[in-house]
């Protein structure tokens, strides 16, 4: 059985290794983040007493009994991300920008002729963009008082009889030691870390202190490309009962691709006592599958300017495949090092994401507009991660720092609309996502303002949204300073639509 890395300060703080599947692999696969239709998202995603958008039958499910005819609508997007880092008093930006698809939905309205009792009976199917993971980020800084080295050392001093020297030098080395631990394995196959005999028969990092104190100052570089989305394939059915009471349930079919590649870097400055010159590491870490999950919902609406909803939203249980590979660099003198593994590692487990519940509220002013709200609970300390068997004694570990590191979130979307004529319609929207983690404040703020148009059968509808997000990392353990990140993800959206 794998060996886990599942003390807290190093899954939340050693971001240097992007292997192992631990509580931040189940965070981040937990969040959801819809972009679906331009509509949507200009009114910041609050559609659960709304209705009437495909978008909303990946949110509230009784969305679909609103629609009273058929509609086929499609939403390509821009996206930019930005990413500003700041460690070691050094500021580097990064950016990613890609053309994407959003939405491409239809639903299939039969009205029965009445305006009492059943109205209509509605089903839809199509694609929402659940997240998206697309983004790069660059870090740089010159330190003097440590290394990754360092923390490559203090990480084989932790456990001598595990990382026992004679299984590094073995033909076959990777194969004694878990893939968490492979960093530990190519640092001794490069040299960066020394096993010293006189030393209580501790390892060292190839680094040094000198007499007066001061250690071998490196240049650190750090840099991530993170590719990948969530996407929901919906299949909806609702209806409407005398104008009344909506209601809807949804079969989502989320199919999921992440991919994320670290290189890190350290440069020696002249001067230093050692002869070490530099050592690069890169991995590469990807995750795919699928999950499924049932979302009910209700809309009532006891005037025709008011309508509340209510929606519920089981656990997405994924079935996942994560695949790992590495490999490790170093000029030490005038002598060149590898060593890497021969094949990845592949790995297959669960995660089973948290119950959603959401509360709305939609206030319609006569003909002048609209204004809605939506409330979303979600409890993160419930997430659950298992093997491919559903045993989750194996991730003991990464579930007890779920359970004490995470917690429950309360998610606020406002949005509304300004109807200018019979044919334009002025939106704009605000969503607020509360951090998960008890530790580090990394909540999210999305602003957007939208533009509508239609004309007979046909509407266009355009949206730009700005997301805000703020991160913290260290590259390793025993780093001085923390990795400060500021996101900024920009979105142009435009949905062509046709109702029939």
């Amino acid at each position: 059985m794998k060996r886990y890395i599942i003390l807290f300060a190093v899954t939340l703080l050693f971001s240097g290794s992007v292997f192992s599947q631990t509580y931040l692999d189940a965070l981040r696969f937990s969040q959801q983040d819809f972009e679906g239709t331009a509509r949507f998202t200009s009114m910041g995603g609050a559609f659960g007493a709304l209705g009437g958008d495909f978008t909303s039958l990946s949110l509230n499910p009784a969305g679909i009994g609103v629609y009273r005819s058929s509609e086929l609508t499609i939403t390509p997007t821009l996206s930019h991300n930005k990413v500003k880092s700041e460690y070691m008093n050094v500021n580097t930006d990064d950016s990613h920008t890609r053309f994407s698809l959003s939405n491409i939905g239809y639903v299939g309205t039969f009205m029965t002729g009445k305006e009492n009792g059943l109205v209509s009976i509605n089903f839809g199917v199509g694609y929402n963009k659940a997240m998206s993971y697309y983004r790069n980020t660059a870090m740089r800084g010159g330190n003097s008082e440590s290394s990754i080295m360092d923390h490559l050392a203090s990480k084989a001093n932790s456990d001598l009889e595990y990382f026992n020297p004679d299984d590094f030098e073995a033909d076959n080395a990777f194969y004694h030691f878990s893939p968490g631990d492979w960093d530990v394995v190519m640092a001794y196959g490069t040299n960066i870390i020394e096993w010293n005999k006189f030393n209580d028969g501790m390892y060292d990092p190839h680094l040094e202190v000198s007499d007066n104190g001061v250690y071998d100052k490196v240049r650190q570089l750090r840099y991530t490309t993170q590719s990948g989305t969530n996407g929901e394939y919906v299949f909806s059915f609702g209806g409407n009962i005398s104008n009344k009471f909506y209601f809807g349930a949804t079969f989502g079919l989320q199919d999921l691709f992440y991919e994320n590649t670290v290189e890190y870097a350290e440069t020696a400055v002249s001067g230093n006592i050692s002869n070490f010159d530099n050592f690069s590491y890169r991995e590469y870490f990807h995750t795919s599958g699928t999950g499924y999950n049932i979302k009910l919902g209700v809309i009532y609406r006891p005037i025709s300017e008011i309508r509340i909803g209510a929606a519920i939203h089981t656990p997405t249980y994924f079935y996942l495949t994560d695949e790992y590979w590495a490999r490790m660099n170093s000029r030490i003198g005038s002598q060149n090092y590898e060593k890497r593994p021969s094949d990845p590692n592949l790995f297959d487990y669960r995660i089973n994401t948290p119950l959603r519940l959401i509360g709305s509220f939609a206030y319609t002013f006569g003909k002048v507009g609209l204004l809605s709200v939506d409330y979303e609970y979600i409890n993160y300390s419930g997430v659950r991660m298992n093997n491919r068997n559903g045993d989750r004694r194996v991730f003991d570990g990464e579930n007890d720092i779920i359970k004490e590191y995470l917690r429950g979130t309360s998610n606020v979307r406002v949005g509304g609309e300004a109807w200018l004529s019979n044919n334009f319609v002025l939106r704009a929207g605000f969503m607020y996502n509360e951090s998960a983690d008890k530790e580090y404040d990394m909540k999210k703020f999305t602003y957007s303002v939208g533009l509508g148009y239609k004309y007979n059968n046909f509407f266009a509808d355009f949206a730009y949204a700005i997301t805000s997000t703020k991160d913290y990392y260290s590259p390793y353990s025993t780093a001085p300073l923390m990795v400060t990140e500021k996101d900024l993800r920009n979105r142009f959206m435009l949905t062509f639509g046709f109702r029939f």
